[in-house]
């Protein structure tokens, strides 16, 4: 059976500030045993800022159009560069219960983009009011 490819919704009150193909790694435990990291899904990844107010956030789809990333940006967050093709940071997102809970993200990108992605997330970070 062939996947069904999700319609989008219309950004229209959103514009992309930045966009980059990403492997999402989360760092998790197993059931109280030692963390690792874990491969969470790869896709497009969208940094988008309200037109109006200005709030961004962190959009990455597969290739079906599911998010599989989708997280607010605050001012407060701290985003560190790995090598020129990762960028590491926390962020509340939703849990394997589904509940709200911090993370460890880290997003991977081809060689040489990392930078540029560490640069648009640190901006749109630091725009944040608050």
């Amino acid at each position: 059976e062939e996947p069904t490819v999700v319609q989008r919704a219309d950004d229209g009150d959103e514009e992309a500030a930045h966009e980059a193909r990403v492997a999402i790694k989360r760092h998790a435990s197993d059931d109280g045993g030692a963390a690792e990291w874990k491969d969470a899904g790869k896709g497009t990844l969208r940094l988008m800022r309200h037109k109006a107010n200005g709030k961004g956030r962190i959009v990455v789809r597969n290739d079906l159009g599911k998010p599989t990333l989708n997280c607010a940006l605050s001012n407060k967050m701290k985003f560190v560069p790995q090598g020129d093709a990762g960028v590491l940071f926390q962020a509340v997102v939703a849990g394997p219960d589904g509940q709200p809970a911090v993370q460890k993200l880290l997003l991977r990108t081809r060689k040489g983009e990392g930078a540029a992605l560490h640069k648009q997330l640190e901006a749109l970070a630091q725009a944040q009011a608050s």
